[in-house]
């Protein structure tokens, strides 16, 4: 009867022990599935929902890598191609080939920049500098920076924040000015990149007690339903709609989640009535008195 005992928990604790050892060589596919009822069932399945979620990481790391190198080579690529065609004579070394050379150099820059500040996030390394912020003057500036943009780029622009504006009391957050001027100015800049001309981008914000709503509503292209959850990961692109040609690497509304996750915030994205895409932000409200 000992024996059998033994023999009953030792097989279990030794397929445990040889999956980990497995595991720890590298083979992420490993699994134990014990089918048992006790508590060595349930850390089994423990093991194998790890190794599982190990699985997992190991390929969202691998498909991130050969993204990033796409999104790398791809400028590289066009600035060895132009500089090939100045070398050889086929094309002349102009204002315009200079200007080419310099957009792709911005945008590999700007990639760059994207990645180091979205690692930055990740390790809890962005510096806020939390303020208390008269929330409708930050709306305001970054609206009046952007009115010229959405002009050239065929766009009529509507800022509907009067209600709010005329509120008795100031609306304030506690954020970082530098950091949230960044995210409108990338949600902007996203709107104005990708509607098409002639077309509609609605900006609005209202309020209550607790909180501060921020809403930016575009018109056509829309984004497709299956494609909405994934908006906010890292170098996804609607390719439909939203591709490369407009020169984004699908790092913009990952960064902006980020810093208003960090900003004990939320951003969504939602199906715009205007036929587009649109986005919802909403930050904690805060009462300040100067």
């Amino acid at each position: 009867t000992s024996a059998l005992l033994a023999r009953h928990f030792l097989q279990p604790i030794r397929q445990l022990n040889r999956a980990a050892q497995d595991l720890a060589q590298g083979d992420l596919t490993r699994r134990v599935a014990l089918e048992r009822d006790d508590e060595l069932g349930q850390l089994a399945a423990q093991f194998d929902r790890m190794a599982q979620a190990l699985e997992h990481q190991a390929r969202d790391r691998r498909d991130w890598l050969a993204d990033v190198s796409h999104e790398l080579r791809t400028p590289l690529t066009i600035l060895r191609g132009e500089i090939e065609a100045l070398q050889d004579g086929v094309r002349p070394l102009d204002a315009k080939a200079l200007a080419s050379l310099r957009q792709e150099v911005g945008r590999l820059d700007r990639l760059i920049d994207d990645l180091y500040q979205l690692a930055q996030a990740d390790q809890g390394a962005f510096k806020h500098a939390m303020l208390p912020l008269n929330f409708t003057e930050l709306v305001n500036a970054a609206a009046e920076r952007f009115r010229e943009r959405f002009r050239q780029a065929g766009l009529e622009f509507e800022l509907d924040c009067a209600a709010h504006a005329a509120a008795k009391d100031t609306v304030c957050v506690l954020g970082d000015a530098q950091r949230l001027h960044q995210v409108l100015a990338n949600l902007l800049e996203n709107s104005a990149r990708y509607t098409q001309a002639p077309g509609h981008a609605r900006l609005s914000c209202r309020h209550t007690r607790r909180e501060v709503i921020l809403t930016l509503e575009d018109s056509a292209p829309g984004v497709p339903a299956a494609a909405m959850p994934r908006l906010f990961e890292r170098l996804f692109r609607v390719e439909s709609s939203r591709s490369r040609e407009h020169g984004g690497a699908g790092l913009g509304l990952s960064m902006c989640r980020s810093i208003v996750q960090a900003h004990t915030g939320h951003l969504e994205a939602f199906p715009s009535p205007l036929g587009g895409l649109g986005l919802r932000l909403s930050l904690p409200r805060v009462e300040f008195k100067p």
